[in-house]
């Protein structure tokens, strides 16, 4: 995934506006891959992954480079705070994108098994319904106002969901 990312980043960028450093959450499997696709682009960005060492704990983390030593930086540095929170930013932000889709994933698979719901439809009602519990809550007559559903497959939904 990490090389995917990276990938994806610097292809859409010239070199011009390379970033000037990269910091990664990871350790070094992270740092082995992002200095491969740096290799890649022949690209010469100072690379640092940060990792939370081996106990797992905030305020013990660990900074990699390529060719060099492992170090750490006392957790009362204001950078180091600073860092963390970016980690934690970042980790946030992960989670909350996979249980998103996570959620989404499930919710099509249920709407799979109402018969007249196809792969438009399904989309049609989890973009105008936010999740499975606001379509299940729906009403017949708010399920049929909806642009692309028409009044049997808004009985079909309604039915599945009551009956």
């Amino acid at each position: 995934m990490l090389e995917e990312v990276l990938t994806r980043r610097l292809t859409k960028l010239s070199q011009d506006n390379y970033p000037d450093l990269l910091l990664i959450d990871g350790g070094e499997g992270h740092l082995s891959i992002a200095n491969m696709v740096l290799n890649k682009f022949k690209c010469h960005i100072p690379l640092v992954c940060i990792s939370k060492g081996v106990e797992r704990n905030a305020g013990r983390e660990v900074f990699h480079q390529v060719n060099k030593d492992p170090f750490t930086l006392d957790k009362h540095l204001p950078m180091m705070k600073y860092l963390q929170i970016l980690r934690d930013e970042a980790h946030r932000f992960a989670i909350t994108s996979h249980r998103k889709k996570r959620t989404q994933a499930m919710n099509f698979s249920t709407l799979k098994q109402i018969l007249g719901v196809g792969s438009v439809r399904r989309k049609i009602l989890i973009n105008h319904f936010t999740s499975l519990i606001d379509i299940k809550n729906a009403t017949l007559e708010q399920l049929k106002k909806i642009d692309g559903i028409n009044t049997k497959t808004a009985e079909a939904i309604f039915n599945f969901f009551h009956s």
